[in-house]
């Protein structure tokens, strides 16, 4: 955008204002040729049968300034709207000249104006008659001559046709390319031009040589004599000279520039050119905007060596912009989008810029040489409320929930799952070598169906043969089925953390909507685990309580048990780790024990799931009671905060590498241009053995550091991978432990288990704010507000050191948890600062405090 803006001199608003006018619609002309003291008139015409004949006029004050003479003389009068009315029929183009002959007194010539409709030719003399004041004038349209035409018109030229002098002739393009020529004594001719021509455009006459430049569907510039035009019933035609230009012509314009050379500027969708009338291209420029209008002129005689060709763009974003040749030499913002660009003179200001936007707004401007220059308002550097930005974000949420309406989201789940209905089924036998099972999956759809996927979501313990399946153009109740092998994983991640199979079905109804459903598939625990000896002193451990308590017998009633009492050793097939698990019927408790945390939180969950249904069917109401994990032991956050520190390692060592290989690439490229040089060059063998030397080693450190950057990706995956399965692990234990409400749903939004890195932030740097809070709430003793006073976020960068302290203290309330004493619970949020206190005031006083200061954290929770 540029810093100078178009100074309006005057503007006026036509009859219609629909978009119902283009580039043919405007023109300015000096309606009296002989009277040298009158300025020219803008005749406006529109689609729809409207036009205005306008004279803009301000009083000559040479003393205002740019702002002021705006200000003074924006808006138009009664005296400069000269005629007004509408046509029957629809204006395709208006020229104003020398139409019609004339006697030989001077006072009788005037221009005259030709108007040209789909079907007709009309032209037409403006008739004024003087009265005896200014507002007395009055003025009409007289026809002179009216031309039937045959063919359906697309735009009209004029010019001198023939080299006759004080004459001037009018040429009709009609929407096939044919041409007709109307001369002053009623003679017409009819010419077509050769080849197809079903894209008419825009076309100039050019008096130096008496041609015609028009443009062929193919996109050459043909150039054709108006003698071989005229009688082209008695020979061939052929152009002169034509030059394919690439694209299609928005406007032309002809101006001669010398004694012997005539220009043709031609705006094409992207380039504006220049051609001389000998055929030749003078210059090429490639436009990086949306053209939309144009308007050239010459600044001095052609006859002088000085003479300046001056071109005027319109642009899609509302700027002008003008060059001398292909030199831009202006700039300014435009007051409106313009479809029509023309230059003229007027009272008061002469070579004014006229232009037309397509709802017929006319302005009429100079450039202004006073920059309009922004100015930046002053920011707003008052210190932020917090209490008063949480009342607003208080209100913008329940403005939120109140405009979303989930009532009919049941409902609209429940018609997807009559649309497509879905069966699946296990098979174990007669499989292919090496795999497991067999998934077979049938589907029907109720509704005609542009296309379905069908994928099934992975499992690092299991591997599909295929896991995407796509159908396009399915008919109603027309059944479908596939089969995919699964094979159980061998990897270091490919432990068995859960049962289930997840199908995912996406599909687009007959509506056009898309629509997800989710099936889930359950593999028996008979055929992925297997009975063994119950292990002692394994590294994890949980504990669990629940009513009633049931046998180990009862509970995995699947699998084949000869003799179990009160302990029971489980492995899965894939690998050899063994969850132990112990009933104690006489404290209503079980537990659970192994070496592999994700074996541990498969079996945990498999408990749970089983206690919860038995608790179902014993008429158990609250779930959550009737089973409560009681205690983890310390080495489970001690294992989370080191797959943290791995992956945070491993993170900052893809980062490095990645640099290393953005230079080595950078240096790989210098020394590939410089061996190109030189082979240019006819360099000695000496000097490109040194390049090709270091081209080699270059190369090689590449590859290297690209195998390096590979293997720590392939392990930040097994990290990242068992970091999940720990946080699922420890977000299950949250669920089911003995903890107040609103600690418990604190702690889950931090234990998330879909974990995903970004390119500039890893999960674990977007999760410590959040830990950062939790921290510090937790820290909150004696004044329950003393969280909002002092607490802001951090700005420095991320720590690993203060984010593991932070989370150990956030998830210590989960180890050792098994005490009846809450206040025992509670004393695990205190920080380490406040221990030389403890010590001072003793443990029985200590406990007093710090259960009140719970309870008033857990009251401040509440009301958030």
């Amino acid at each position: 955008m540029s810093l100078f803006k178009i100074i309006e001199y005057f503007k006026y608003q036509c009859p219609d204002d629909n978009e119902n006018y283009d580039s043919f619609s405007l023109t300015c002309a000096r309606l009296n040729a002989e009277n040298e003291e009158q300025k020219d008139s803008v005749i406006i015409t529109s689609h729809s049968g409207f036009i205005s004949i306008l004279q803009p006029s301000i009083s000559d004050d040479r003393d205002l300034n740019s702002q002021q003479m705006a200000a003074v003389a924006i808006e138009y009068h009664h005296p400069n709207v000269v005629y007004e009315t509408k046509l029957n029929q629809p204006i395709l183009s208006v020229l104003s000249g020398n139409f019609v002959q004339y006697s030989t007194q001077k006072q009788d010539r005037q221009n005259v104006i030709a108007i040209l409709h789909p079907n007709k030719l009309v032209i037409y003399s403006l008739v004024t008659s003087e009265g005896f004041a200014e507002h007395g004038q009055q003025s009409k349209l007289q026809i002179l001559h009216q031309h039937e035409l045959t063919k359906s018109a697309f735009t009209m030229c004029k010019g001198n046709f023939g080299g006759v002098k004080g004459k001037e002739f009018i040429c009709v393009m009609f929407l096939d390319g044919s041409l007709r020529f109307f001369e002053q004594d009623g003679i017409t001719q009819t010419c077509i031009l050769p080849g197809s021509r079903t894209i008419p455009s825009p076309f100039v006459y050019i008096p130096r040589i008496d041609c015609f430049m028009i443009l062929a569907p193919n996109w050459d510039l043909e150039c054709y004599r108006y003698l071989s035009l005229s009688e082209a019933y008695e020979r061939r035609l052929t152009p002169i000279w034509s030059i394919n230009v690439g694209e299609y012509i928005l406007d032309m314009n002809t101006h001669q520039v010398s004694n012997t050379e005539s220009v043709i500027v031609l705006l094409g969708e992207n380039n504006l050119i220049c051609i001389s009338d000998t055929g030749k291209i003078k210059f090429i420029k490639k436009l990086d905007y949306t053209p939309l209008a144009l308007c050239s002129f010459t600044v001095g005689w052609f006859f002088e060596p000085e003479c300046k060709l001056m071109i005027a763009v319109a642009t899609d974003n509302g700027s002008l912009l003008i060059y001398q040749n292909t030199t831009l030499v202006w700039c300014a913002e435009l007051v409106d989008e313009t479809i029509a660009l023309k230059r003229g003179n007027f009272t008061g200001i002469s070579g004014a810029i006229v232009t037309l936007n397509s709802t017929g707004k006319l302005s009429i401007g100079y450039l202004g040489s006073e920059p309009h220059i922004f100015k930046v308002p002053p920011l707003n550097l008052s210190k932020l409320d917090y209490e008063k930005s949480k009342i607003e974000l208080e209100e913008m949420e329940k403005e939120i929930n109140s405009s979303v309406d989930n009532s009919d989201i049941p409902y609209i789940n429940e018609t997807a799952e009559r649309e497509v209905e879905i069966k699946s089924r296990l098979e174990f036998d007669n499989l292919n070598k090496n795999a497991f099972m067999r998934l077979s999956v049938k589907f029907t759809p109720h509704i005609n169906l542009e296309q379905i996927q069908l994928y099934i979501s992975p499992n690092p313990a299991f591997r599909m043969s295929t896991s995407t399946f796509f159908y396009n153009d399915l008919q109603a109740h027309e059944r479908h089925s596939f089969e995919t092998e699964i094979y159980l994983s061998e990897t270091e991640v490919g432990e068995i953390f859960s049962t289930v199979l997840t199908i995912v079905v996406t599909f687009i109804n007959k509506q056009s909507i898309a629509r997800v459903l989710q099936h889930s598939v359950e593999v028996p625990l008979q055929n992925i685990a297997t009975v063994t000896q119950p292990q002692k002193d394994d590294i994890f451990k949980v504990t669990l309580s629940a009513m009633p308590v049931v046998d180990i017998a009862a509970l995995f009633s699947d699998i084949t048990l000869a003799d179990v009492g009160q302990a029971l050793g489980i492995k899965t097939l894939n690998y050899e780790n063994t969850v132990t698990i112990i009933l104690a019927k006489n404290s209503n408790r079980y537990r659970l024990q192994s070496n592999s945390l994700v074996t541990l939180a498969f079996m945990l969950n498999i408990i749970i799931e089983r206690l919860s249904q038995i608790s179902t069917t014993t008429d158990q109401k609250n779930n959550s009671k009737s089973i409560t994990v009681k205690s983890i032991p310390a080495s489970t956050i001690e294992y989370l905060l080191s797959c943290i520190e791995k992956h945070h390692s491993m993170k900052n060592e893809m980062r490095t590498i990645a640099d290393l290989l953005a230079s080595k690439t950078i240096e790989m490229r210098l020394f590939e241009r410089c061996f190109l040089v030189k082979m240019q060059g006819k360099a000695s063998a000496q000097t490109m053995d040194g390049i090709e030397m270091l081209l080699k080693d270059t190369y090689n450190e590449i590859l290297k550091l690209s195998s390096q950057y590979k293997a720590v990706k392939a392990n930040l995956n097994k990290v990242q991978t068992q970091l999940s399965q720990t946080i699922y692990f420890i977000r299950k234990v949250i669920e089911y432990a003995d903890l107040p409400q609103k600690i418990t749903e604190n702690l889950l939004c931090i234990m998330r288990p879909g974990l995903m890195d970004f390119s500039e932030q890893t999960c674990i740097e977007a999760l410590a704010p959040y830990v950062d809070y939790l921290y510090n709430i937790y820290q909150a003793k004696g004044n329950q507000n003393q969280f909002y006073d002092n607490f802001s976020f951090r700005n420095d960068n991320f720590s690993l050191t203060r984010f593991s302290k932070q989370l150990k203290h956030v998830l210590s309330i989960l180890v050792d948890s098994s005490s009846d004493d809450k206040k025992t619970m509670e004393n695990a949020f205190i920080i380490e600062e406040n221990e030389t206190t403890m010590a001072s005031i003793g443990e029985s006083e200590w406990s007093s405090k710090s259960t009140n200061t719970l309870l008033k954290i857990n009251e401040q929770l509440g009301e958030n």
